[in-house]
């Protein structure tokens, strides 16, 4: 069995078995959102121009220290991760 790496095995079984859940709950609540959106009731039109507002709106200014660090700590990720056959 030296063909065989049981970590490999779990990182992969991990990684399709919480994509699988990532996209599943994602595209759920996408779905779920866009039908409490649809209709032509008034406070679900209310609903509609608030939320594409809000979205024209949205500054990134107060997030910017936090989204250097996860730059930051992805770049780091990746380096490790390019790095790591050759340990």
């Amino acid at each position: 069995m030296s063909g065989f790496d049981l970590f490999a095995f779990y990182r992969m079984t991990l990684f399709v078995f919480l994509g699988t859940y990532t996209v599943l709950l994602t595209v759920t609540s996408i779905r779920r959102l866009l039908a409490a959106l649809a209709g032509d009731l008034e406070h679900k039109q209310f609903m509609r121009t608030y939320l594409a507002y809000l979205l024209l709106t949205a500054r990134l200014e107060p997030l910017r220290g936090e989204l250097a660090q996860i730059a930051f700590w992805l770049t780091l990720l990746l380096i490790l991760w390019r790095l790591h056959p050759l340990v």
